[in-house]
């Protein structure tokens, strides 16, 4: 097996260490296998200096699949009791591994395909961080712009370009981080990204994080105090922030639309967050144990696989392949040449593989089943794993693409970072099969047709220096 931050006898010392009170849990064999399974992604994919947005999605999806194992194991109950359900860990063991499979095929990728640690180092030393912030707060005051340009037909291609202020900013992160200076900048850019996150319908401010988070994973070659220190105080911050949002957010949002149910923002900047100032103020009368449950309920992924489970084939007949079927013709049908194409609604194929009314695309919602549920719908067990290893492979090929891009090149710092962009999509395990595959498709093309040939020359000419 290739290096890892997570060496074998780091991963064995843990295992056991979460065996012992596992075997005295609700659920000791399911405990123990969900354990199992974070280690062993870790291992597989947290490779040093490579980029770390697969360990992060993984790592995220495992948390959505096995969080009401956590939460049913403090209640002292089976989980199939703890929901209600005879199929409730059928859906952690099948979504597991799901995630285990993609996890293991993606490695493969990984250890065929790496950046050159000495070139990528190099590289990220000659950027200047001055100029780096520069770049992302050019990017982030052209934001608004480049969306008001999502529109019609352009709307799909666009949405990359939107984005470039994240690039500027992992690119700025990953230079701060390599060259160890230039935090003060770094600090400024992410305060900027969480407040104007912080101002929207919904929960922006948490993106910042992910991608500071995914930085830190790339560039930790071995697996360090200060690194748990740091990743602990995230995930204490991250909570923390979940939970005022989660208890917030739906005056929050009727405040924005003037008490309609839209999603139009209709008041100013100063007025949104002196409204937050507000709440801050008045956190003392929050209820955090609804917002806890609030916040459980919507992170955790599973108990939407179990509602599949109970119906189908029971009550409905499983799809025989039309849901992925309908995702590649989706995908395949660029809305820029076909305008008349249907708008996708996720809340009406989980109402039917669910037997549950959601609120869909009327309400401004979308509901989704989730790429390893729909792949159930699809084709049941164990068939369901066929097109879960078929995205694996496809994706491992468009990663190897982006690698061997930047074998020969000086650019070789921004086609990393060009990685972390295009996979970013593939983080929630309830994106839906259309979703995913056009997320990150799109993404790919842009930048390979566009950003890399137009931008990165550029944006390299202006951003490196002579020296390290």
């Amino acid at each position: 097996m290739r290096n890892s931050v997570l060496t074998k006898e780091a991963s064995m010392n843990l295992f056991l260490a979460g065996t012992i009170p596992s075997l005295f849990s609700a659920n000791p064999l399911l405990t123990i296998y969900v354990l199992a399974a974070f280690l062993w992604i870790l291992r597989m994919n947290w490779t040093p200096m490579q980029p770390a947005v697969f360990v992060y999605g993984f790592v995220y999806q495992w948390l959505q699949s096995t969080i009401r194992v956590f939460q049913a194991n403090l209640a002292g109950l089976p989980l199939n009791a703890f929901d209600q359900s005879p199929n409730a860990e059928k859906a952690v063991y099948l979504a597991v591994t799901g995630i285990v499979l993609m996890s293991l095929t993606l490695a493969k990728w990984h250890g065929r395909y790496t950046f050159d640690n000495a070139r990528l180092e190099a590289a990220f030393g000659r950027i200047a961080i001055w100029r780096a912030f520069q770049a992302h707060l050019l990017f982030l005051v052209l934001a608004p712009l480049f969306s008001a340009l999502k529109i019609g037909r352009l709307s799909q291609f666009m949405l990359p370009i939107e984005h470039l202020h994240w690039f500027a900013f992992c690119l700025l992160a990953l230079a701060v981080l390599h060259r160890q200076r230039g935090y003060g900048w770094l600090t400024l850019a992410f305060l900027m990204e969480f407040m104007f996150g912080l101002t929207g319908f919904f929960s922006g401010f948490k993106t910042v994080i992910i991608y500071l988070v995914i930085a830190v994973l790339s560039v930790i070659t071995v697996l360090k105090i200060r690194h748990l220190a740091f990743l602990a105080l995230t995930a204490v911050l991250s909570i923390g922030l979940g939970l005022f949002w989660t208890a917030i957010k739906v005056e929050y949002r009727m405040f924005l639309s003037g008490g309609e149910r839209s999603q139009l923002i209709v008041v100013s900047k100063t007025d949104q967050i002196n409204y937050l100032l507000g709440a801050v103020r008045n956190m003392d009368k929050i209820d955090w144990s609804e917002a806890t449950q609030g916040m459980l309920n919507r992170l955790q992924y599973t108990r939407m696989f179990q509602l599949a489970l109970d119906h189908v084939p029971e009550y409905t007949a499983h799809a025989q392949g039309a849901r992925w079927q309908a995702a590649v013709r989706h995908v395949l049908m660029p809305r820029v040449f076909f305008p008349n194409k249907a708008a996708l609604d996720d809340s009406q194929h989980t109402a039917t593989y669910t037997g549950i009314t959601w609120a869909g695309a009327a309400e401004g919602s979308s509901i989704s089943l989730g790429y390893l549920a729909e792949s159930y719908v699809d084709f049941g067990v164990p068939g369901m794993f066929l097109p879960i290893l078929i995205i694996s492979l496809c994706f491992g090929y468009l990663y190897s693409r982006v690698v061997r891009q930047a074998a020969d090149t000086d650019l070789i710092a921004l086609h990393y970072v060009g990685i972390i962009l295009i996979f970013n999509p593939f983080s929630l395990i309830e994106t839906s099969p259309s979703k995913l595959l056009g997320g990150i498709l799109m993404r790919f093309l842009m930048y390979h047709y566009v950003v890399r040939p137009v931008l990165y020359p550029r944006l390299w000419k202006f951003l490196a220096t002579n020296k390290p």
